[in-house]
């Protein structure tokens, strides 16, 4: 089960790079500073990109925008990147790998940094995985880092050297701001915007800031019928010589009907294609098996009924995966890990074939799904959930129990009618 959960995983991490993203209005620069306006594939970055995919109309074939050809490019007056050559120091906070030295180790590269403010001074930013930096520029300064790096000053102390502080005091004076200001401020980019926008408001000056329409996130609730094939093995762990007889059941695949109201909360972030889902569901299963066998050493022959009663509500908790194919239809990839609270559950024979009775009891286990969405109101989905021991409670017995589901669905509640790609 662990390599099928990696497998899946791999999957839908490979997917996002090619699923569906919407193309908006915006602009390059190139290199021969001329402005290109075009369409650009949106990926809501959250690490700076190396290159960009647009086109010049929406019939037109993509290209690729790179460092090497071009300087600059937007999206309305949500994003906006520059080129940037010169020097960034890329230290690490990772306390296992953090030095003693208190200076930045700079390095020439070239990058696209994040415009976030604009105008007598401006504030940009480089983020890569964990690693974020902050950049500005004013009227008599090219842009240059904000300088903040932790350091070690012994096995297990550390220090900050918060240069960025004496380089606004020193670069972005104004009579509004005070050295009191500066001593309060962080190295974390709400409050460096915050700064930035006093700076160019206390001098009167014009200014942009850059930042993406805040999303909110998507609330569906859906019935989601479907039907369940499952199969049950019973082993005994029992001695043979002092029960020489085989104790081992296996009921064959059978159908059952199983009802749940998925509860989908569509995260704002990276075009809507992640979610979180929680899905109570009720299920049964209750075969009955009649059968012949042999005790003694074959001497006696026995007849007995195995029945199973194994009703309960499932409990699953997971995360979706969307990979967009037109404005009206996706794919989707689960990975969840259900509880479950058994209702009634007993295994039960005669003849003592088994004991009297054994009691159901179950732990937690993985399923994988792969599914289909029409409209954000109907979808149907496959999912294969891993075995699991039903009868964990007796130390004589193990039990496999293995169920796949074909699930359909119906949202009734929505709270946006589209969901934005």
């Amino acid at each position: 089960m662990r390599k099928q959960f990696l497998t899946v995983l791999i999957i839908i991490l490979g997917l996002q790079g090619y699923s569906q993203t919407v193309f908006k209005k915006g602009y390059i620069i190139n290199n021969s500073s001329k402005k290109i306006e075009c369409l650009i594939k949106d990926l809501d970055w959250s690490n700076a990109p190396k290159k960009i995919e647009y086109k010049l109309n929406e019939n037109a074939n993509i290209k690729v925008g790179t460092l090497a050809t071009i300087k600059e490019f937007g999206i309305a007056e949500e994003i906006k990147y520059i080129k940037f050559v010169g020097d960034i120091d890329r230290s690490t906070s990772n306390v296992n790998k953090m030095g003693y030295d208190k200076k930045p180790v700079f390095k020439e590269e070239q990058l696209f940094l994040k415009v976030l403010v604009e105008g007598k001074a401006n504030l940009y930013e480089y983020q890569s995985g964990s690693l974020t930096r902050f950049f500005y520029k004013t009227d008599e300064r090219s842009i240059e880092q904000l300088i903040y790096k932790k350091y070690k000053v012994g096995e297990y102390k550390f220090a900050e050297n918060t240069r960025y502080m004496e380089q606004l005091w020193s670069n972005l004076k104004c009579s509004d701001i005070s050295v009191l200001d500066i001593n309060k401020l962080h190295y974390r980019k709400k409050q460096l915007i915050n700064f930035f926008v006093s700076y160019n408001e206390c001098h009167n000056s014009e200014y942009a800031r850059y930042r993406k329409k805040r999303k909110q996130g998507l609330f569906n609730i859906s019935i989601r019928p479907g039907i369940n094939s499952s199969s049950l093995f019973l082993e005994s762990k029992s001695n043979p010589i002092i029960l020489p007889a085989s104790r081992n059941v296996d009921f064959e695949k059978e159908l059952s009907f199983r009802i749940g109201v998925e509860l989908e909360y569509v995260l704002p972030f990276n075009n809507n294609k992640w979610s979180v889902l929680f899905e109570p569901t009720y299920r049964s299963y209750t075969p009955e098996m009649e059968f012949n066998y042999l005790i003694n050493g074959g001497r006696i022959l026995r007849t007995t009924t195995v029945k199973v009663d194994y009703t309960s509500i499932e409990l699953p908790i997971g995360v979706r995966f969307y990979s967009f194919i037109t404005d009206n239809s996706k794919l989707f990839f689960n990975v969840s890990y259900a509880l479950e609270y058994v209702m009634s559950g007993s295994i039960e024979s005669s003849n003592g074939y088994l004991p009297p009775v054994l009691d159901v009891e179950t732990d937690g286990n993985l399923s994988l799904g792969i599914g289909y969405t029409f409209k954000n109101k109907f979808s149907a989905e496959f999912r294969y959930s891993a075995s699991r021991d039903i009868v964990s409670e007796f130390s004589l017995w193990n039990s496999d129990f293995k169920n796949v589901s074909l699930i359909l669905g119906y949202t009734i509640f929505n709270n946006k009618n589209k969901s934005k790609k």
